[in-house]
């Protein structure tokens, strides 16, 4: 194989795509029997090598009899190649990237199905912290099949959860916040999280006094909050229910300021 052959393999170019190649950048338009006998590769073969060439859009077809091949312009050809191994990438990461979210999505269910199904809770859970909290808030999102309710007052922690929600959305689950009209100039995560394809209403009055998440109708994982000052809210420590009383009564609360609050409109420029 010719040194510049040998520099073709190194791009992926197989061996006989190479030596082919390199035969038609240097003899010309050349028939198949031309190209195999200048290239060493078999004649047998030479038509399936060319076809893949031409398919990476580095070979063309000459008009006339008998049928001949030639080279692209090498720049152009290897500019094109480029561009094709990038398309293929691009499509087998795509597909890498939707058996990867369906696999994620079976393993979540087991993993959590063990740590928070039937036989591991009692009817109200103390979590450690609000970084455990957005942990359970990840999680039980991530496992969502119908709905996502998020009760928040300035809804500052988006950017925790951002990944977990757009999955969501992916799997066409129905993704709604609700957040005190205060959070369209405090912290205008609320247009983030519109812009991002949730449905996003506000309510004003008095700050209702828990942040929460409720999924499914099933699974709820909120925080009280013990006092609300102009600046954030003073927080005890969070909590995890599958109870369903517990869930029940987060569910309604959120549902009867969910019909009587309103859309957020479009942000202003």
């Amino acid at each position: 194989m010719s040194s510049l052959a040998q520099r073709l393999k190194e791009l992926k170019l197989t061996e006989y795509e190479s030596r082919v190649y390199c035969a038609l950048v240097e003899g010309g338009a050349l028939t198949a029997e031309e190209i195999s006998k200048a290239s060493g590769v078999p004649l047998t073969r030479v038509y399936s090598v060319l076809e893949s060439l031409q398919l990476k859009n580095m070979v063309v077809e000459v008009a006339g009899r008998p049928k001949k091949f030639e080279a692209l312009q090498p720049r152009i050809a290897i500019k094109c190649y480029v561009a094709h191994v990038r398309s293929t990438m691009e499509e087998e990461l795509h597909r890498l990237e939707e058996r990867a979210q369906e696999l994620s999505t079976v393993l979540e269910s087991i993993y959590w199905s063990r740590r928070l199904g039937p036989g591991s809770a009692e009817p109200l859970k103390q979590l450690a912290s609000l970084s455990e909290m957005e942990s359970y808030t990840r999680l039980v999102t991530s496992t969502a099949e119908r709905e996502v309710c998020i009760l928040t007052y300035l809804f500052t922690w988006l950017d925790a959860v951002k990944e977990e929600l757009s999955d969501a959305l992916r799997r066409e689950v129905r993704v709604k916040v609700l957040a005190h009209e205060l959070s369209r100039t405090a912290s205008r995560k609320v247009y983030e999280a519109k812009s991002m394809g949730i449905e996003v209403r506000v309510y004003d009055g008095e700050p209702y006094p828990i942040r929460g998440v409720v999924v499914d109708g099933k699974r709820a994982v909120f925080v009280p909050y013990m006092a609300i000052t102009p600046e954030r809210p003073l927080l005890s420590l969070p909590y995890y229910s599958e109870n369903v009383a517990i869930v029940r009564v987060l569910r309604d609360a959120f549902n009867y300021l969910w019909s009587n609050s309103r859309d957020l409109e479009a942000q202003s420029p």
